[in-house]
This record gives C-alpha cells, structure tokens and sequence, in this order.
C-alpha cells in the first residue's frame, strides 16, 4: 500500500481547528472570565440572538403553513383531475361497451336487411304471379258471359238455377269467387257497406302465403276494376242489387237467392278432401268470422 507524503491530510486538519477551537475558548473564559461587563454583554447578545431566532421561527412557521396551503391545494387539484380522469375512463368503458352493442345491432340490423331483400324478392315475385292471375281470372271471367266463346255456360236463358249459378261460379275462378263470397256473407250478416279494400288485403295475405304485404295503387286499382266489373255485369243481368257508393265501398242491397245457395254450395265443396281447395276454404271461413265480428 502506497503511503500518503502529503500533509497537512485532512484527518490532520480537523485535529488542529479542534485544538485551535478549544484554545480559543479557554483563553477567552481566561481573560475574560472576572469581566462583569463582558458577561452582561454576551447575555444580552445571547437574548439578541434568542429573539432575532424566535423571530426567524414564527417567518419560517409562516412560511412552512403557506407552503404546507400550496401544497394541499395542489394536492386537492391534482385529486379532482384523477377523480376527473377516472370519470372518463369509466365513461369511455361505457361508450365501449355501447359501441360493442350498437355493433352487434348493426349486424342484426344488416341481417335483417337480407332478410327483407329475400322478402322483396318474394313479394316482387308474388305481384308478378298475382298479376297474372289477374289477367287470368279476367279472362276467364268475361269468356264465361260471352256467348262467343267456348267456355260460356250454355243453358236455357230463363233457368237462372242453382246449377246454373254453380256452373258459372265454377268456371269464374278463385278471385270472383272471393269477391261474390264476400258479398252474400256480408248480405246473410245484414252489413250493408263492405270495404273491398280492408278484405282485398286480407287475400293479397292469403295469395302471398301469409306474409304481410300492402296493397299498391296499381295493384288495389285492379282488384278493384275486377270486382266492380264482374259485380256491374251481375247487377245488369239483376242477378245482385250492389251501388258503389265510395271509392272502395259497396253496398250490398239483394242477391239472388239461387246465387246465394250457389256460393254457399261452392265454398263447401272447396273442404272436398279430393276435389276441393282446402287454403282456399281455409281463408274463406276466416273471412266470413272476421265479418261476424265486424258486424259485432
């Protein structure tokens, strides 16, 4: 180990300023010691001292007790800002999970929207299928009073019997059947007015296999031009005694009793397990209760 030449070392230092310290005050308390005078004046530069201390103290305390305000201040800021910023993220949790749930009904909502795109397809198919039994049972409807054509009943022009009503509604078709069922049940139910459009409805359900669907303008108008058509050419052969009174209103005033018994006798042949339209029954007997409880 390398020894340390150089002096004074600082362990030397501090050994001579405790001598010199030391010396002082012993020399001092020597001469000084006898002097009254001297005593009195280091008391009162002690009570100087005391009070100039005393006097630093209460500053200092001061001091300290603003310090400590400032402090607590801040802290009580910075405690509101954490509070603050807590209540934002509990916020933006919230708005997570509301966001995580508007997403989920977003894909229901897209689903849905498929589903309705299916729907429309249907509906747009159903119309096109509609229309044309529209043209059909037109066509059918007006062969059958015309005496030109083949498919017109050929029978003794004064014998407006039951049968001869059951041959005419049997080759009339599915929508004058409906349409004159309506009328004789609404005629047996003592209902003078009959909204075709509220019943037209009802069919256009029953066409489009139970699905809901609005009647158009196009497609109420040639419900309506069918009805009133087939209904004024019954009226002008006295058959039915029917006004149209509203846009989509009839009265009913008479039937022919022998067409009455034949639409009664046409809608209970469609319950024949082998030649009938069970639907078509189906939807008829719903139809004649749903007027029951109209007229109730």
């Amino acid at each position: 180990m390398e020894k340390n030449d150089k002096f004074p070392t600082r362990k030397d230092m501090t050994y001579w300023i405790i001598i010199l310290i030391l010396f002082m005050v012993g020399s001092f308390t020597v001469y000084y010691g006898s002097n009254k005078d001297m005593v009195s004046h280091i008391g009162f530069g002690g009570t100087i001292v005391s009070i100039l201390l005393a006097v630093i103290a209460i500053i200092y305390s001061f001091y300290q007790s603003s310090t400590y305000e400032s402090t607590t201040y801040k802290l009580d800021t910075s405690a509101q800002k954490i509070e603050e910023a807590t209540k934002q993220l509990s916020d933006v949790s919230e708005i997570k999970t509301v966001l995580e749930s508007f997403k989920g009904e977003v894909k229901e909502i897209n689903e849905s929207i498929i589903d309705l795109k299916g729907i429309s397809n249907n509906i747009g198919n159903g119309v096109n299928s509609m229309k044309e039994s529209f043209e059909n049972t037109k066509t059918t409807f007006f062969e059958s009073f015309n005496p030109i054509s083949p498919k017109h009943v050929e029978v003794d022009e004064i014998d407006f019997s039951t049968n001869y009503f059951i041959k005419m509604l049997d080759n009339g078709g599915n929508f004058p059947l409906f349409t004159l069922a309506l009328a004789n049940q609404a005629h047996i139910n003592k209902i003078s007015k009959v909204n075709l459009r509220q019943y037209n409805k009802i069919y256009m359900k029953f066409l489009m296999g139970g699905k809901q669907a609005d009647l158009g303008k196009d497609i109420h108008e040639a419900f309506r031009n069918i009805q009133f058509g087939m209904l004024s050419a019954y009226k002008s052969s006295r058959f039915v005694d029917i006004d149209f009174v509203e846009d989509d209103f009839i009265q009913i005033n008479d039937i022919n009793e022998n067409l009455s018994q034949a639409i009664v006798h046409k809608v209970e042949s469609l319950n024949d397990e082998q030649d009938g339209d069970k639907p078509l029954y189906d939807f008829l007997l719903t139809m004649k209760n749903k007027l029951s409880w109209d007229e109730e």
